[in-house]
């Protein structure tokens, strides 16, 4: 198994999906006329363009499947709002733009009409694309489920912050009694033995960082480091089945392996550190002592 091929396969796959979608918003805003008055486009206190379409019956009947949570309407406002950034970050001179509040709707549908008419190969580089951890993060859980013997495994994927590693103890956030402490780090995973097997818990944090050197990039090599030290905490004033592991999956998540694992190579009997792969094969070698 390799991961990085999953990931990848993955991502295109999502891309393709994301594609269709967008390409229905930017159909939708290539039928309106130019002076429709039921379009706006403002800022917001961001500076950021704002769009609002108010025909919610004219919307719904030409964008049918937005991507989940998103209304029609809010799904394409906010793929339109996009496209007046890329025209401001990009095109601005090319359409004549001195300020922001200089862009209109026919600038946005003729930006829209050169996307819309391009080969799918170009179409690709403007729509949604699947970088969200939250994807990844399925994607890894998918691996560890298909990837574990069921027979032994219990694999579960707790809601952000409901357990978390706190110190010297593992909290389960509907029996906490009092706030977490600042250093505290929710737990992305559980994959425990099932009953009446002998008892292991392995809590598991899981990032994917794809390209080195953005500020992304250091900020999970950094919170990585953090919820290992609360790991090291943990196992070193507890002498008992809890074990923990890191899961570091892309280009720079895997290049920051071996300096995860010296960051917990003192306790590394109890914490792991590798790629999902590798953490998948570690848990394998410990159904041999079930």
């Amino acid at each position: 198994m390799d991961p990085k091929k999953i990931h990848f396969d993955s991502n295109n796959k999502k891309r393709i999906e994301n594609l269709i979608e967008d390409i229905e918003a930017w159909k939708f805003l290539l039928s309106l006329e130019d002076n429709d008055k039921e379009f706006s486009i403002s800022l917001n206190k961001y500076n950021n363009f704002k769009i609002k379409y108010e025909n919610n019956e004219k919307i719904n009947k030409n964008i049918k499947n937005p991507p989940k949570p998103k209304t029609a309407k809010q799904f394409f406002q906010d793929r339109t709002a996009t496209l007046g950034e890329k025209i401001w970050d990009m095109r601005s001179e090319e359409y004549g733009l001195k300020t922001r509040e200089n862009l209109k709707l026919h600038h946005l549908k003729h930006f829209a009409k050169l996307i819309v008419e391009s080969p799918k190969e170009i179409q690709l580089e403007f729509c949604r694309q699947p970088t969200r951890q939250s994807m990844h993060q399925k994607n890894q859980m998918m691996m560890l489920e298909d990837f574990l013997d069921n027979k032994f495994w219990n694999v579960k994927h707790p809601r952000e912050g409901e357990i978390v590693i706190d110190g010297e103890q593992i909290v389960d956030i509907k029996k906490l009694k009092k706030k977490f402490s600042i250093n505290a780090r929710s737990v992305d995973v559980v994959i425990e033995t099932k009953k009446p097997l002998k008892s292991w818990i392995f809590y598991g944090f899981m990032k994917f960082s794809k390209e080195q050197g953005t500020a992304t990039t250091t900020h999970q090599l950094n919170e990585a480091k953090k919820w290992l030290e609360q790991a090291q905490v943990y196992s070193q004033a507890n002498e008992d089945n809890i074990n923990f592991f890191c899961i570091s999956d892309g280009k720079e998540g895997e290049r920051n392996i071996p300096t995860l694992k010296k960051h917990v190579r003192y306790h590394s009997d109890r914490i792991n550190v590798g790629n999902t792969d590798a953490i998948i094969q570690i848990l394998k070698k410990y159904e041999e002592r079930i």
